[in-house]
């Protein structure tokens, strides 16, 4: 069975194609994250080339970062950005229930929502996974109000959107800045592996050595 969005359909400047699909909890639900940067909701009981259920936007998905659905029932709809921000929408209103910061150093492209537990793990350009789950909401030093929290939600989308409108005007790059400093700490890392596991070859050579030297003296005495 195959879905594709009304508006992404015999495109001749636009060819579309997928980046991230993930199954709702019950398998009733699947959403698609499309390399136009929305999220599209289909429901796999429709026949083939049914449009989309809903559509969820704000975010920024230029590097094809994963999506997922969030809570025990499929409730929500989740997503990192190249923003550094961690997306979260009602599935049904497709209202944004909320946005926060996810990464320090760039976007957030890897979400694993626990499957019985309010957790969520997310991964991003730093060299950490973070792990997140809800607190009760108290007033007190860095508590956040929530017009403060409303106000940095239509910011944080108002600049994706402006973001998105400007890359589709500019020149297409494949290898834009982002990807090429991606590309180039797994270099980093791989070399840095390659590096250990020569130091670690190398001990066990001399440690080797070292051995068969004590064996010659215990011999000879």
């Amino acid at each position: 069975v195959r879905y594709c969005p009304e508006n992404l359909k015999d495109n001749d400047e636009f060819k579309a194609h997928i980046t991230c699909a993930v199954f709702s909890e019950d398998g009733r639900e699947v959403i698609g994250s499309y390399n136009d940067e929305d999220i599209y909701l289909f429901n796999t009981y429709d026949p083939e080339g049914s449009p989309h259920i809903h559509r969820y936007q704000g975010h920024g998905n230029r590097n094809g970062g994963m999506v997922s659905f969030y809570g025990p029932n499929s409730e929500y709809v989740i997503s990192g950005s190249d923003s550094g921000n961690i997306f979260i929408w009602d599935k049904q209103t497709e209202g944004l229930a909320k946005v926060m910061p996810g990464d320090d150093n760039g976007g957030v492209y890897v979400l694993e929502a626990h499957p019985t537990l309010p957790v969520l793990a997310t991964s991003g350009l730093d060299d950490e996974v973070k792990v997140w789950m809800p607190l009760q909401v108290t007033d007190g030093p860095g508590h956040c109000s929530q017009r403060e929290k409303n106000e940095y939600m239509l910011k944080t989308v108002q600049r994706n959107l402006n973001d998105r409108e400007t890359q589709r005007n500019s020149e297409p790059d494949p290898l834009d800045g982002q990807m090429l400093w991606v590309l180039g700490r797994h270099l980093r890392r791989a070399e840095r592996r390659r590096r250990e596991a020569a130091a670690l070859a190398a001990r066990g050579e001399e440690e080797a050595v070292s051995d068969a030297d004590t064996s010659e003296e215990e011999e000879e005495e």
